[in-house]
C-alpha cells in the first residue's frame, strides 16, 4: 500500500535575536539559514503562513502571519531586516509572540499547527517574567530553539524549547534536517 503525504497547514513564527551578544558573522549565518528555510516552504493562505519578530532590548513584530502569502514577499521582508544591537530581552519576544502574533486578528488559524523557531544565544538579563511568558507561549505553540554562536546559555535554552530534542544548534546538519521535517508535516 502506498501512502500519500497531504501537507498539514502551519503558522510559523520566526524569532530572531538581534542583540549585541550575537556576533556579526553568526548573525549572517542565522540570516542565511532563515532565508533558506523560508525558500523551502510552501506559503499561501491555505498552506503555511509565516510571521517574523526580532528582539534586542525590546521585541518588534516585522510582519504578522496574515501579511504575506508568498515566498518572495517574505524573503524580501526578512532580507531588509538588520540587527540593531543592544540588550537582550527574550521575555519581551515571548510575551509579544503569545499576545500579539498568535491571535485571530493577526492571522493565527485554528486549523493550523503553531510553530516557533527561536534563534538566540540565550544571553539575557531580565529573568523576572521569563517563565510565565514561556508557559503562555508553549500553550499556544511548539517552540524550537536554534542556538546561535559559540557562547550560548544551554541551561536557559533547554528550558525554552518545548522538548529537549527541540534544542538545536545553528550549523549542525541535523538541525537543517529536523527543521525541514518539522516544517513539512503530513496530515494524519
Amino acid at each position: 500500500m502506498v501512502y500519500e503525504c497531504l501537507p498539514a497547514s502551519l503558522d510559523v513564527l520566526i524569532i530572531e535575536d538581534v542583540s549585541s551578544s550575537i556576533m556579526k558573522s553568526d548573525y549572517q549565518k542565522m540570516k542565511d539559514f532563515i532565508l533558506n528555510i523560508v525558500k523551502g516552504l510552501d506559503i499561501s493562505q491555505k498552506s503555511n503562513n509565516v510571521a517574523f519578530l526580532s528582539f534586542a532590548k525590546a521585541a518588534k513584530v516585522s510582519f504578522y502571519l496574515n501579511a504575506h502569502y508568498n515566498n518572495t514577499r517574505i524573503l524580501t521582508a526578512i532580507e531588509s531586516h538588520h540587527g540593531e544591537g543592544g540588550g537582550s530581552n527574550i521575555s519581551s519576544a515571548l510575551k509579544l509572540s503569545a499576545s500579539d502574533v498568535f491571535t485571530d486578528n493577526n492571522g493565527d488559524r485554528a486549523d493550523a499547527d503553531n510553530i516557533v523557531l527561536l534563534f538566540t544565544d540565550g544571553m539575557y538579563k531580565d529573568k523576572s517574567s521569563l517563565q510565565h511568558d514561556l508557559e503562555v507561549l508553549k500553550a499556544r505553540a511548539e517552540v524550537y530553539v536554534v542556538t546561535v554562536g559559540s557562547i550560548v546559555s544551554n541551561t536557559t535554552l533547554a528550558e525554552m524549547a518545548t522538548s529537549p530534542e527541540y534544542l538545536l544548534k545553528l550549523g549542525d546538519p541535523l538541525t537543517t534536517n529536523k527543521i525541514n521535517s518539522v516544517l513539512s508535516p503530513c496530515k494524519i
